[in-house]
């Protein structure tokens, strides 16, 4: 029997000329992939830019027992992060937080905390009133949480931080929900940094290819 699933967007890629297969972090599922089609033709209301990453959706599909790329039937964009007009700033950095969820987080494996973090800064991105500048940030000090790598101990494990970051880093640990805290440019690189060595350290840390491209864009 067919269900209807919630999901937020974290990668996609062209699979044939209208069909594009997308990594999606699901409330009900974990992370699973399935495969839209009919993506961009003259009927269709969705398009391959309204899919991007940590945009919001729902779709119906079979699941019960099934593995591997899962078919969709129906799709619907809940809160897409593409705006009226395009914005660099906002691209790059929904891409580095969902390719830190795709390349970190296990398949299959639900989190509602995860799912609920996803949807608040999705929220965040699409308001354009608000400055994300430092969402980033707010959302990998909540991930480490998640993962059950409180930075809480991270004196335990002898992490050596720079004394000028640690009032932005307790500033940071200290939000419950997001607000911009940091107007140094070199700070903020340097406290992405420092998530990034400590990710290593608790978990087998892929390359993230988006980081690059934020850097420049936040520079």
């Amino acid at each position: 029997m067919p269900e209807k699933v919630n999901g937020i967007v974290l990668d996609i890629f062209k699979f044939k000329e209208s069909s594009v297969i997308c990594k999606v972090f699901t409330l009900q599922h974990g992370s699973i992939s399935i495969i839209v089609n009919g993506i961009g033709k003259i009927k269709s209301e969705i398009n391959l830019i309204h899919l991007q990453p940590l945009s919001e959706i729902e779709f119906v599909a079979y699941l019960k027992g099934q593995k591997g790329v899962i078919k969709v039937k129906e799709l619907n964009i809940l809160n897409s992060t593409f705006g009226i007009k395009p914005n660099i700033k906002k691209y790059s950095i929904s891409f580095f937080i969902s390719e830190i969820v795709f390349r970190t987080f296990k398949e299959w494996e639900v989190d509602h905390d995860l799912y609920e973090l996803l949807c608040y800064i999705n929220s965040v991105i699409i308001d354009d009133n608000q400055n994300i500048q430092d969402i980033h940030l707010f959302f990998m000090n909540k991930y480490v949480n998640i993962l059950g790598f409180s930075l809480g101990k991270y004196s335990d494990l002898q992490i050596i931080i720079d004394h000028d970051l640690q009032k932005y880093l307790i500033d940071l640990i200290g939000l419950d929900l997001y607000s911009p805290f940091c107007t140094n440019k070199k700070v903020r690189a340097s406290l992405v940094n420092f998530y990034m060595n400590y990710l290593g350290r608790c978990i087998e840390m892929p390359t993230i290819k988006s980081l690059q491209i934020l850097e420049e864009v936040l520079s």
